[in-house]
């Protein structure tokens, strides 16, 4: 017994020595084993966390006097915690209550926790999703209804706009219909500016037939002043011819009334007329004037004038290349052209006059 308390007493002496130089903050002497016991001793006294922060309190409040104690051992161990801490041993803060391991739920599960909340909380109900729904169909019905009533408006302004346009046209096609037949009757009887007369002036009352009216009025009005100055010429048969000529291509615009009475005219008259024009040296009238002659079927009686032409056609061509070997290119290019005009396209002086033209 006497070896146990002296044994006793030596082991409360080394721990309030380890107190004493742990409470004055020498970090630097190395630990012994007695030291290790009384700091396990310690760690199963405190229980949990909450009661070491009490305990740590303890230590600087212990009066040097009850060192010894039991008490005093139990702070002695936590001293030792404390000085671990400060030389860099991360201890838990001891307000800070750490959660027991064994009821902490994951992360994982926390978070997906968190995220099924907030897709609760602005997924619809099944009820608010039908009545969407249904206010969606409300929606749809009612734009389709308002597209349908556009579409009959429509309809409706249309129809009215084409029976208004047909009952115009009706009108006017009566009246219009008969002026015209009026025009006609008057126009066959060589009352050409009474006719054209009648047309114009119909045309401001029936505007669907007011383009033909004019353009027949205007033919009317075409024959009927040059075949009055074809016969006024007669004696100078080009102007005649040309008149006449005037005449006959206003008379097919007019329904061709006078088609046979201007040909005949035409087939007399030509002949003379390019034979006139060849005498006054005329070629390009001449030409012209066998033309007509030819579409009227008096093409024989010009022979001899296409004859002429063609002889001065050569001699053109000739002098327009002497003119354009001598430099004088504008004087050329006047003789071809000329060449050019007064025969027709199969002659070898036309093939030869464009070539020359193009050489220069």
């Amino acid at each position: 017994d006497g070896g146990g308390e002296e044994d006793q007493i030596a082991a409360n002496d080394d721990t309030a020595a380890v107190g004493t130089a742990e409470a004055k903050g020498d970090k630097d002497d190395d630990k012994d084993d007695d030291d290790k016991d009384s700091d396990k001793a310690a760690s199963k006294a405190k229980g949990d966390k909450d009661d070491d922060k009490d305990d740590m309190v303890l230590v600087d409040a212990l009066p040097a006097a009850t060192w010894g104690t039991d008490e005093t051992i139990l702070a002695a161990g936590f001293t030792a915690k404390v000085d671990k801490l400060e030389e860099g041993t991360e201890e838990p803060d001891p307000g800070t209550e750490e959660p027991d391991p064994g009821t902490e739920e994951p992360e994982d599960e926390v978070v997906e926790k968190k995220v099924e909340k907030k897709v609760a909380a602005r997924t619809p109900t099944a009820a608010e999703r039908r009545r969407a729904a249904a206010e969606r169909k409300r929606a749809a019905a009612e734009r389709r209804r308002a597209t349908a009533e556009r579409k009959r408006q429509a309809r409706i302004r249309r129809d009215k706009a084409r029976k208004a346009a047909e009952a115009r046209k009706a009108k006017s096609s009566g009246s219009g219909s008969k002026d015209l037949a009026r025009a006609s009757a008057l126009y066959k009887q060589k009352k050409f500016s009474a006719a054209a007369s009648l047309l114009r002036s119909s045309a401001k009352r029936n505007k669907g037939d007011a383009s033909k009216m004019k353009k027949l009025a205007s033919a009317y009005a075409s024959v009927g002043s040059n075949l009055a100055k074809g016969d006024k010429s007669r004696s100078n048969a080009p102007v005649a011819v040309t008149a006449y000529n005037k005449a006959l291509r206003a008379d097919r615009k007019a329904g061709g009334a006078f088609q046979s009475l201007l040909r005949v005219k035409l087939k007399i008259l030509a002949p003379k007329a390019a034979k006139t024009a060849m005498a006054r040296k005329d070629l390009t009238g001449a030409k012209r004037m066998a033309d007509i002659a030819a579409s009227v079927g008096a093409g024989a009686k010009v022979s001899s004038v296409r004859s002429s032409l063609e002889r001065q056609a050569g001699k053109l061509v000739s002098a327009a290349r002497r003119d354009a070997r001598s430099g004088r290119k504008s004087s050329a290019k006047k003789k071809y052209a000329t060449a050019k005009k007064i025969v027709p396209r199969s002659s070898k002086n036309y093939r030869a006059a464009v070539a020359g033209l193009r050489a220069l």
